[in-house]
């Protein structure tokens, strides 16, 4: 991680963390932990914007995702 800390925005990490930073806050194309800290234990992407993530220690942050989806 600590050699791609300019391609991702750790604004949302908190202040006293050592990968904590402003410097890439909100531009384009820079990647953003939509859950800080607390890593996923199961993760499921069948297709852009259409993914689902459980996280234990955190289960508020466990989300479900789909946009755009119809029947084919």
């Amino acid at each position: 991680m600590d050699e791609n800390l300019d391609h991702l925005d750790t604004s949302n990490f908190a202040s006293e963390h050592a990968k904590y930073s402003t410097q890439n806050k909100c531009p384009l194309g820079k990647c953003k932990s939509e859950m800080e800290l607390s890593p996923p234990k199961e993760f499921v992407g069948l297709r852009v914007k259409m993914r689902r993530m459980h996280i234990p220690s955190a289960p508020s942050k466990s989300q479900q995702k789909v946009k755009g989806f119809w029947n084919e």
